[in-house]
């Protein structure tokens, strides 16, 4: 799809930051932690990308969550290394990756975590619950609505063409 002189489309400098380098296992075994420890920054994103209803003016705050996913590894590397790894190994030894397979590694991880990152599971159901998020960023401005990128502009007086269709023989 080409795009007019006037869309703006963020420099290759400004989408720039540096990734979450880790496999898809480990991720999963941290995804609840971590889901929690960047709870704020993902709203905040959220929010931006709902109220603008377009990303691109989120930048900043993609890169904050991004940002914080590394900062979390951090810590867990730093303070729960030797149960994070156990529970990760676990998940991926496992038959089809099924957390309740290793329950006695995540109470040993749930523990390090409360225990010296002040980090608490969160509880089932924690994610589908409305949690009301209060933010310092003004509102935008949505009085010129944001052009629907993938539709294309008419083109003069066109109407769409009548489809033909065969006419039926009465054989099935």
């Amino acid at each position: 799809m080409a795009l007019s002189r006037d869309k703006y489309i963020p420099s290759q400098e400004e989408l720039t930051i540096p990734e979450v380098q880790i496999s898809s296992i480990i991720l999963k075994a941290a995804s609840l932690y971590m889901g929690k420890y960047c709870d704020n920054e993902y709203k905040e994103f959220a929010l931006c990308r709902d109220e603008n209803k377009d990303p691109r003016p989120c930048i900043n705050e993609g890169k904050q969550v991004t940002r914080c996913s590394n900062n979390f590894l951090h810590e867990v590397k730093k303070h729960c290394l030797t149960d994070f790894t156990a529970y990760w190994n676990c998940l991926d030894h496992s038959f089809d990756q099924k957390f309740s397979y290793c329950r006695k590694y995540q109470e040993k991880l749930d523990s390090c975590f409360a225990e010296k990152m002040n980090l608490m599971r969160p509880e089932i159901g924690y994610y589908g619950k409305v949690r009301v998020h209060d933010t310092d960023r003004p509102k935008p401005d949505l009085s010129t609505p944001v052009p629907d990128l993938d539709v294309p502009p008419p083109v003069g007086d066109r109407k769409p063409k009548a489809k033909i269709y065969p006419q039926s023989t009465g054989i099935l």
